[in-house]
């Protein structure tokens, strides 16, 4: 349960907790708790389960869902972040939705974002507007493409890949549809 303090510092014992502020009063959390609602959650060395803010700064901190208009996350790691800005630093996510989003040696699973910033970054699947940086990336769908992005399916190649996958399951299901036809 949340324990109201006096004061919005934190203290030395507050430094391994969840720190927040809304209005004028700050608010100390346990290493693992529950959901955090605030304006602006900073949080050092916790286990959060969910936070929505309209400011997360996270340091060595883990969550598994982060909903806000800015986060920061350094040397940490979420399931997912959805929010307008996003700057990962040395910090892995699952889904990443963002308007504009810079990665700085991180890594990410599946991100989706109108401008996106990496530097020596990875992610398995990217699907933005516009990419710059310095990335590798294992499909990569992107209307514009700035700097050095490895990539192992690039735009046009997944859209082989579906028109492929596509034609060969129409003509499965024909061909299936023609043997068990002639059976009967």
């Amino acid at each position: 349960m949340p324990k109201n303090s006096e004061s919005s510092t934190p203290t030395p014992e507050q430094d391994e907790n969840v720190v927040f502020e809304n209005s004028d009063t700050a608010v100390e959390m346990s290493k693992t708790d529950d959901v955090i609602e605030a304006e602006a959650v900073q949080v050092s060395g916790s286990n959060i389960q969910e936070i929505n803010a309209d400011r997360v700064e996270m340091t060595g901190a883990n969550a598994a869902k982060v909903v806000a208009q800015t986060v920061t996350l350094s040397q940490g790691g979420a399931g997912m972040i959805r929010a307008n800005s996003v700057s990962l630093e040395s910090s892995g996510v699952g889904l990443l939705q963002a308007q504009e989003a810079a990665l700085k040696d991180s890594m990410a699973t599946l991100i989706f974002a109108q401008n996106l910033h990496l530097a020596d970054s990875r992610s398995a699947i990217t699907v933005t507007r516009h990419i710059e940086g310095n990335t590798k990336s294992f499909i990569l769908i992107a209307g514009n493409v700035d700097g050095s992005v490895e990539t192992t399916i690039d735009t046009p190649r997944a859209l082989l890949i579906g028109i492929s996958v596509g034609l060969t399951a129409g003509l499965v299901f024909l061909l299936q549809k023609i043997i068990f036809r002639n059976r009967r």
